[in-house]
């Protein structure tokens, strides 16, 4: 099992899988994950239909989920390579969520490849992608203080993006 400590809440929350709104379902296969993400208007183009590149992170970010509870305590997976089609498109407003559905094909001791599929809540398919994930030694945590201290400043600055956009409102 992977190292739990990334799977914070504080550190997920300011993330790009928190700003995106990603949510992690439970499976029953650990060889399966799947998420929702919000569909507003964060994740759409100007025009109002879902951004290709939402649907790409949101590939990866979920297969990455995916790769992380499959690796040991000392390894992390980061993402070598996304490929997608995008097959159709979705209005911001037609649905609440979208849905990753991914299934791990390749599991080796030192890369992932992952089959994603983003869906509607309907099933109608989005887009259908692949993640390869490389496995790497876990170097980046070797100094939580630092990691602490990145955390307080990004909470400060959200907090003063909140406080403008109120002024602005």
């Amino acid at each position: 099992m992977s190292n739990l400590r990334y799977w914070r809440k504080d550190l997920i929350a300011n993330s790009m899988m928190g700003f995106l709104g990603i949510e992690i379902l439970p499976s029953k296969d650990e060889n399966v994950v799947e998420a929702r993400m919000p569909l507003d208007y964060k994740v759409a183009q100007p025009f109002g239909v879902l951004s290709g590149g939402a649907s790409l992170a949101m590939a990866e970010i979920v297969a990455g989920c995916g790769s992380f509870i499959l690796c040991d305590a000392k390894q992390i997976p980061v993402g070598s390579n996304v490929s997608g089609t995008h097959i159709a498109s979705v209005k911001i407003g037609e649905q609440k969520y979208i849905y990753a559905h991914g299934v791990c094909l390749h599991k080796g001791r030192s890369t992932h490849l992952w089959n994603m599929d983003i869906a509607t809540e309907d099933g109608k398919l989005i887009s259908t992608v692949r993640v390869t994930n490389f496995l790497v030694e876990d170097k980046f945590d070797d100094k939580p203080e630092v990691r602490d201290e990145e955390l307080k400043a990004l909470e400060e600055d959200n907090q003063q993006d909140a406080t403008l956009e109120k002024l602005s409102n």
